[in-house]
């Protein structure tokens, strides 16, 4: 999109989009603390949008997938009711694999919600000393 086609289409929805996809190695959790992370870098997040402009929540959708396809997902779309979350781990926890975020807000633009949600990532991962990297990040820019 050029410059005035962006305008126009953030004029008429006025929501900011990222996603991001990336893998995680050496974490062991279980399923109990794999929702926790799941949760935390949701809220996370979410919060800082606000924080950084965001007036509110279009949807926040997670997903954590292990190496054999069982997965978490998990659903934000109100702070009052908080991150809803579906456990398809089998009790078998989290033992490595991906973590896949999507973020939309309102009233901020995609490029401040990329920085700031990879921010809040890498302060939470570091925080935990968890070994990430970047495998797809998506956003939309001016080409």
């Amino acid at each position: 999109m050029n410059e005035p086609q962006l305008d126009r289409h953030r004029s008429m929805d006025e929501l900011g989009k990222f996603a991001v996809n990336l893998e995680m190695k050496g974490i062991s959790l279980d399923d109990a603390a794999a929702e926790e992370l799941l949760t935390v870098v949701m809220n996370e997040v979410t919060e800082r949008c606000i924080e950084g402009g965001a007036d509110f929540i279009g949807h926040v959708k997670g997903c954590l997938l292990t190496m054999d396809d069982r997965l978490m997902r998990a659903n934000l779309v109100s702070r009052k009711v908080g991150v809803e979350t579906e456990n398809l781990l089998q009790g078998k926890g989290f033992e490595g694999g991906r973590l896949m975020l999507h973020v939309i807000v309102h009233g901020i633009w995609d490029p401040d919600v990329r920085r700031i949600s990879l921010q809040a990532i890498k302060s939470i991962m570091e925080g935990r000393g968890i070994d990430y990297r970047i495998i797809l990040d998506y956003c939309e820019a001016v080409v």
